[in-house]
């Protein structure tokens, strides 16, 4: 039986086990193929107060352009951390025109925790994030990002 091919969306974040730290290795257990590609390089999570970030909005912008040249596709995207209104605008719109040939989306809107954004995260962060949910087949939120995205 031929395994799905997962495209992952998400952070890396150099000392922790979140983002696709996490995702990688439970998929690649189950005997999963993922593919990458990073929002943001990390160098900690954001709940230490101090972290260093490289977006990763222009090197996105150039991958989708040549996946779509190559025609690459996948049998479902998971989509997490995302920076900026550009990124989702591209993610978002990637993830509808793979929909239309069978892809699944999962949609998980890191945004917060305990009754709190994370640190460095914004109101307008979670505006965007209701976009990706909208292109989604599954979201899977906490109970803080549930209640951002709902307006509860």
């Amino acid at each position: 039986m031929e395994r799905k091919q997962i495209l992952l969306i998400n952070d890396v974040a150099g000392n922790s086990k979140v983002g696709m730290g996490a995702m990688i290795p439970v998929l690649s257990y189950l005997g999963y193929p993922t593919f990458n590609l990073p929002t943001a390089l990390v160098s900690n999570t954001f709940d230490y107060g101090r972290f260093a970030i490289q977006d990763t909005t222009d090197f996105i912008r150039q991958t989708l352009l040549v996946w779509k040249e190559l025609g690459f596709g996948y049998d479902a995207i998971c989509t997490g951390c995302m920076l900026s209104e550009e990124q989702v605008h591209l993610v978002a719109d990637y993830c509808r025109e793979q929909r239309q040939h069978g892809t699944l989306v999962f949609v998980d809107p890191v945004m917060g925790d305990g009754g709190h954004l994370y640190n460095g995260m914004t109101m307008r962060q979670v505006e965007l994030m209701r976009k990706m949910v909208n292109v989604a087949d599954l979201t899977f939120p906490n109970y803080t990002e549930a209640t951002l995205l709902t307006g509860m």
